[in-house]
Formats: structure tokens, sequence, C-alpha cells
């Protein structure tokens, strides 16, 4: 061994369905400026098909990213739960 981590590289997709367009492209909406701030080695990219929010993590650095991106998909189900409720409560 070289004593370098070894640098790994993947995507994750979360797919959320909310049942319904318009709620799912106000939640899109309400977490898109949190999209902007992703660490180093990850991108986030999002997009609403229907009534689902899809978002792409993509990822790419040592063995540490993987707590990184747990931790991303945690707060992005989080926040999408917390929107989504926001936005039902309003209606």
């Amino acid at each position: 061994m070289t004593g370098r981590s070894a640098s790994l590289r993947g995507r994750l997709e979360l797919r959320v369905g909310l049942g319904d367009s318009r709620l799912a492209s106000a939640v899109a909406a309400a977490l898109r400026p949190d999209d902007r701030d992703a660490p180093s080695g990850v991108t986030l990219r999002q997009r609403v098909e229907g009534s689902q929010i899809i978002y792409e993590v993509s990822f790419e650095g040592g063995a540490r990213i993987l707590y990184t991106v747990r931790n991303i998909a945690d707060e992005l189900l989080e926040h999408m739960g917390v929107a989504a409720r926001s936005v039902q409560d309003i209606r």
C-alpha cells in the first residue's frame, strides 16, 4: 500500500413522490437555495418529474465522502418533509 486513501466516485439518486405536481414544484423551489452550498467533492442536481422530486448527488473523494453523502441524503429527506408539511398546512 502506498499510504494514500482510495478515491471513491459515485452517484446517489433520491426520488420522493409527493402525490401532487404543484406540491412537488413548490417544495423543490423551497429547497433550491440549499443546493448551491454543496461541500467540496459533491455536486447536487434537482429536478421535478410530475409529482416526484429527484435529487442526484454525485460525489468524489476519500472514504470520508461517504459520511458526507449520507448526511446530505439525511438532510435532503428531512428538509423535503418539513417543506411538504409547511406547504400543505398553508393550503
